[in-house]
């Protein structure tokens, strides 16, 4: 089939993929990260690793002074996507690669990236469970000492 046959949905597509991005120079070396995809199709064909590796670049998996001085965050949270995103978790990997992208996306401008509200609820619960089991933990930890220290009561006083 010709080019000039072939559907126009599919022109239209490809054209799309064709679209150059341009890369955000990172605050520490004012260059683009070697990773950087150079068009929309680079963009959808992001590895895990290679997003992973663009959060660091861009000091959004480990903050530091410059976290926050970019456009906008990748909100990049790794224990979240180890422990949420996991082995038997709610979501598949496949999953768990599409959000990274997703964030990734918004972080470089990308329109039709913002974050669903269902994944914000999620989210949300999840922290609030992180937060309900270190909170029992504490109180663990303190009937814990508060049991040593009345041991420690009854062999000094006797009682």
């Amino acid at each position: 089939m010709s080019a000039g046959r072939t559907n126009p949905e599919f022109q239209r597509k490809l054209a799309k993929l064709r679209l150059k991005i341009h890369p955000i120079l990172s605050l520490h070396t004012g260059r683009s990260a070697p990773e950087f995809p150079a068009t929309l199709l680079h963009f959808n064909l992001l590895t895990e690793a290679q997003l992973d590796e663009l959060a660091h670049y861009y000091s959004q998996c480990c903050q530091d002074e410059t976290t926050a001085s970019y456009g906008k965050s990748m909100d990049w949270d790794a224990s979240y996507y180890d422990e949420y995103f996991g082995e038997g978790k709610c979501f598949r990997e496949s999953r768990r690669v599409w959000v990274k992208r997703r964030r990734f996306g918004r972080f470089i401008g990308m329109r039709g990236c913002d974050t669903p509200v269902d994944e914000v609820q999620k989210r949300l619960s999840w922290m609030v469970e992180r937060l309900e089991e270190q909170l029992e933990d504490v109180k663990r930890e303190d009937r814990k000492s508060r049991e040593a220290w009345r041991k420690v009561g009854e062999r000094w006083w006797g009682t």
